[in-house]
């Protein structure tokens, strides 16, 4: 169990970043020079590359907002990267997008998942990929949401909110559970949703609070979500239930 001391939203300065292309010469060029621009400008930054979108969409394992920033060869076999990245904003993935290719004809065709820019392979030398990333970082800042930082005595840890999925009220403390497991704190759901949010999280119980893009279906007494998992909808919050999920989803579907 973690012990509850305060809450606080604080930005966080790892910038998880997800390489993914066939070519793997390319991939760690890449790689190299967007660790060579980290560190100029004294950015840390967690890269992971993957060799195609099949591999790179199992390894996400349901947890969609994994990384703050997505690079995709746009030419790939089987599953190239326009219909890798419709898959994750289809899952709800609100980082961004970046796109690589060979061809600035291949860009037409991948407007509809809003990717943030374009990166032609020939001209991918050290000042472009420089200027992208600079543009991402910038980015980031302007749109990232806050993460809930809970300090514990000396210790604290990161609760990534896109990462839950649905809060439950245990007694005198409350079980937060994630797409990698659950952690156990003492707080109240009141005290939690208010620093969430309240776009994407929303309290359906008086015992629960659940994040409304893991819904996969619900009806007037209960949602179930993408697990499988079933939340009870209490009968005094359907109707503010349904107004909120369907606002998120018509927004989501405009922006």
């Amino acid at each position: 169990m973690i012990l509850f001391s305060k809450i606080k939203k604080e930005m966080i300065k790892l910038y998880r970043i997800c390489l993914c292309d066939d070519d793997l010469n390319f991939l760690e060029q890449l790689e190299n020079n967007i660790l060579k621009t980290a560190k100029k400008y004294k950015t840390d930054v967690q890269i992971d590359c993957f060799p195609n979108g099949e591999t790179f969409v199992f390894s996400l394992k349901n947890n969609f907002n994994q990384y703050d920033l997505i690079i995709l060869d746009i030419v790939m076999k089987n599953l190239n990267g326009i219909d890798t990245a419709k898959i994750l904003r289809e899952e709800g993935f609100k980082g961004t997008i970046i796109f690589l290719t060979s061809c600035v004809n291949y860009a037409l065709d991948s407007f509809e998942v809003k990717p943030l820019n374009y990166i032609i392979k020939s001209q991918a030398d050290t000042n472009s990929i420089e200027n992208i990333f600079l543009d991402f970082i910038k980015n980031v800042k302007e749109t990232s949401k806050y993460k809930i930082q809970i300090s514990c005595g000396s210790n604290s840890y990161i609760l990534d909110t896109p990462s839950i999925t649905y809060i439950e009220s245990a007694g005198h403390n409350c079980i937060v559970n994630t797409v990698s497991g659950a952690e156990t704190i003492s707080s109240t759901l009141k005290n939690l949703l208010s620093l969430l949010p309240s776009s994407d999280f929303f309290r359906c119980h008086k015992g629960f609070i659940v994040n409304l893009n893991y819904i996969k279906n619900f009806n007037r007494s209960q949602c179930t979500l993408k697990s499988g998992e079933i939340i009870p909808i209490g009968r005094k919050y359907t109707n503010d239930f349904i107004e909120h999920f369907t606002s998120l989803k018509f927004n989501q579907y405009h922006n």
